[in-house]
């Protein structure tokens, strides 16, 4: 019963976010799992199965509930794969290594490497138009882009711990690739070990704003709250949703006024754009402005105690 179980999913974070809240608040523990990957590059939601909420087996009918009003679709648990997927899986669970992956990212691997075979037969049959060294440079570039940074994608998502080992030894041959310090930052968070997560992700910062969300993410883990405070404020000039994290960080540091304009700003700009979309569903709109309501009446009432 204290297992976490995937009861909905959602193509980005911020649409998650009100959800989560008022699940909170109705006292259920939740997981956002691959939160951090797709508020990193959101083109990766679609390939990974977007954000999914998770809850305790024990609050599940609870939190399906709570989830209608905001007219979410939840599992049903009643998916019976087609024949042609049972074949594929096993056939592929045959295959050494191939095997200890999930069956979407076994389908992922598959179509990958069909589709990287031609792409470097191309770069040896166009080789009279280029010197060797040019055609190696250029075979290792696709190699890296191409074939290992998505295997080190999925290693890092289905056994972190692995990741990491495997992201060292690549190292040595690529030292100067973020995307695999940015991985093995990913493995250390997905293990809890937050402060050397936090060091990987500041290797690899440049000021843009989905690491400084990476860097702050792993702040609030620590409970750094003003340094996640400092990060998540670059961040949320490009990303709206990072606002309420903003918000959530000032409250953590107990500046109550702060992030009660935070969460204000978040919260008005996110009714307002449902309020355009109120002719599709008046039942989102409304309950926004409950969780709101609740929120800010308890941020108000710690800003009267304090």
């Amino acid at each position: 019963m204290n297992n976490f179980i995937t009861i909905a999913t959602f193509e980005y974070p911020h649409e998650v976010a009100i959800i989560k809240s008022k699940l909170e608040f109705e006292g259920i523990k939740v997981f956002l799992k691959d939160e951090l990957t797709i508020q990193t590059d959101n083109f990766l939601s679609n390939a990974i199965g977007g954000v999914k909420l998770q809850v305790l087996e024990k609050d599940i009918n609870k939190a399906k509930e709570i989830l209608k009003l905001f007219n979410v679709n939840v599992y049903q648990n009643n998916y019976k794969p087609q024949k042609f997927v049972l074949v594929f899986d096993s056939l592929t669970k045959k295959i050494p290594l191939l095997n200890k992956l999930s069956l979407p990212n076994r389908g992922m691997f598959i179509i990958g490497f069909f589709i990287i075979v031609p792409i470097i037969l191309s770069i040896f049959l166009s080789s009279h138009k280029h010197n060797n060294d040019e055609v190696l440079n250029q075979i290792n570039k696709d190699n890296f882009n191409y074939y290992l940074l998505p295997k080190i994608d999925t290693l890092t998502e289905v056994n972190p711990k692995d990741a990491i080992k495997t992201i060292d030894l690549y190292l040595k041959e690529y030292p100067n690739k973020k995307g695999l310090v940015y991985n093995k930052g990913l493995a250390y968070f997905k293990l809890d070990s937050f402060i050397k997560s936090k060091k990987m992700f500041l290797k690899v910062y440049d000021g843009s704003s989905n690491e400084a969300y990476n860097i702050a993410l792993c702040d609030m883990k620590l409970h750094n709250y003003k340094s996640a405070i400092k990060y998540f404020k670059i961040a949320s000039k490009i990303n709206l949703s990072v606002k309420y994290n903003l918000a959530e960080a000032y409250e953590k540091n107990n500046e109550y006024k702060k992030a009660l304009q935070y969460y204000n700003e978040f919260f008005d700009k996110i009714i307002a754009i449902e309020k355009l979309n109120m002719s599709k569903s008046t039942d989102i709109y409304f309950n926004l402005v409950k969780v709101k309501d609740s929120i800010i009446t308890s941020i108000k009432q710690k800003i009267k105690n304090n």
